[in-house]
């Protein structure tokens, strides 16, 4: 005989669903305490998988700590999964972020507008493609940057400590030069004026 039939030769009909109800309410949480281990197992090993390919990408383009930083707080912006917020939709507005400021190709990119409402993706497809044009423009010398001048051209950094000039000092640096090389020139001129040769035998020819 089984414990419904038990139950139910002991207890009332109302009882009976009473206990049944409990029992399912019991199942249920217990469920629930499987499913929420799973995900922290499962979170884990996509943080532990997160760090790997933000260390490969460091080592592969010779970041910085800075920009480093950035990427961990691209990739890793939750520190647990939350039932608002997940890993995906977070991540790629991260990245579409950046692929829009920092690492765009030009400044039609930085005017187009940013949805505010983060949605949860259908698939994955749209944060793949994300993650490979960031890989893509970090490979043609992209450089990632969180100030509002990122997008401005970088001033190069020479061979042997010596760095560009602005245009502004170049031209004043050109006044300068031009005048100090007419005045050279002219004491030069000056310095190789020909002296008139005089012959020993002039006052005897006289």
């Amino acid at each position: 005989m089984g414990p419904e039939k038990s139950l139910s030769l002991k207890c009332k009909p109302q009882q009976l669903v009473g206990l049944i109800s409990q029992f399912q309410v019991i199942a249920l949480a217990d469920a629930v305490e499987e499913n929420q281990a799973n995900l922290f197992q499962s979170f884990t090993r996509l943080k532990s998988a997160t760090h790997l390919v933000i260390l490969l990408i460091g080592l592969w383009q010779k970041l910085s700590a800075d920009q480093i930083a950035i990427l961990e707080a691209a990739f890793l912006p939750l520190q647990q999964d939350t039932q608002e917020l997940g890993w995906e939709e977070t991540v790629d507005a991260a990245l579409s972020h950046l692929l829009k400021t920092c690492l765009s190709k030009s400044s039609k990119e930085q005017a187009l507008n940013f949805s505010s409402q983060l949605d949860i993706p259908k698939d994955t497809s749209r944060l793949k493609k994300h993650i490979t044009l960031l890989c893509d423009r970090l490979a043609k010398g992209g450089r990632l940057c969180i100030s509002t001048d990122a997008a401005a051209p970088q001033t190069m950094v020479m061979p042997g400590g010596c760095a560009t000039i602005p245009e502004s000092d170049l031209e004043e640096r050109s006044i300068e030069q031009d005048s100090s090389e007419l005045f050279t020139n002219h004491k030069h001129l000056m310095m190789e004026t020909p002296v008139p040769e005089v012959s020993p035998l002039q006052g005897v020819t006289e």
